[in-house]
């Protein structure tokens, strides 16, 4: 049986940040796992893509405070009725695991910086430029190395911000965690709901059918979300709202 498409949005900045986040350490994940020159290039682009979202976003600072507000709005749950002390013990004891990963690795990034290899390509991206071996020698000479010599200095390098990323899945998958999925129905393509502010909601899941013809476009605040549904009639012109009506799951997601 097919699964259904899942899509995520969120609705505020900081979720925005650490989803994006996330998605290029899937990407890391995904191409540090081969050997070829290739692969090994696109573990270090994404690489420096994941450094420069900490730097430029304040990753390490934005899930320090995330961190510590998790663990006041779980500590005041301990005497809450049907609540499993036991796990919830377990989730505070991890959060607060990672939030002293943050706290010892001081300036995070602090080694990076003194990588000339690192620096050599992040002066060229910064330009726009894309890394060649003709203008980085450097890049060239690294690039012909083993692939086993690649990927022990890859790891090296990922060590670095092993510590966000742990911190990030643990964030996401408890604002995922905290809201169930319930049937909602667009009406000629179009849904509506105002949130209780008092609620907080970071982050709107919805699934629909695998292979559907359409997508949902969403967009909201703390107050209410609205989401369309869009489908192509042709990729090179720009989507219309379904004109029926569309049965979707929807769960609205924050701690």
């Amino acid at each position: 049986m097919h699964q259904p498409t899942l899509y995520e949005f969120p609705l505020n900045e900081k979720m925005r940040n650490l989803m994006r986040i996330e998605h290029q350490f899937a990407q890391l994940e995904h191409f540090a796992t081969r050997t070829s020159i290739w692969d090994s290039q696109a573990s270090l682009m994404v690489f420096l893509e994941i450094v420069n979202s900490i730097e430029k976003n304040d990753i390490k600072n934005e899930i320090t405070k995330e961190l510590e507000r998790n663990i006041g709005i779980l500590s005041n749950l301990t005497d809450a009725p049907a609540i499993n002390n036991y796990r919830l013990q377990q989730t505070l004891d991890d959060l607060q695991t990672h939030l002293h990963a943050q706290n010892i690795n001081g300036k995070i990034l602090r080694s990076l910086r003194e990588e000339d290899l690192l620096n050599a390509i992040r002066q060229r991206t910064s330009i726009g430029s894309n890394i060649n071996c003709c203008e980085i020698p450097s890049f060239y000479f690294w690039i012909n190395k083993s692939g086993a010599y690649r990927q022990q200095q890859l790891k090296k390098w990922f060590e670095e911000v092993k510590p966000i990323s742990a911190a990030t899945t643990m964030l996401l998958n408890l604002a995922r965690d905290s809201a169930t999925f319930d049937t909602r129905v667009a009406e000629n393509g179009f849904f509506q709901k105002s949130l209780n502010a008092q609620q907080a909601c970071q982050m709107v899941r919805i699934e629909i059918p695998p292979e559907s013809a359409y997508f949902p476009e969403t967009s909201g605040s703390k107050h209410r979300i609205s989401v369309r549904f869009l489908t192509y009639e042709n990729t090179n012109q720009r989507p219309i709202q379904v004109t029926g009506d569309v049965e979707f799951a929807m769960s609205c997601c924050g701690i």
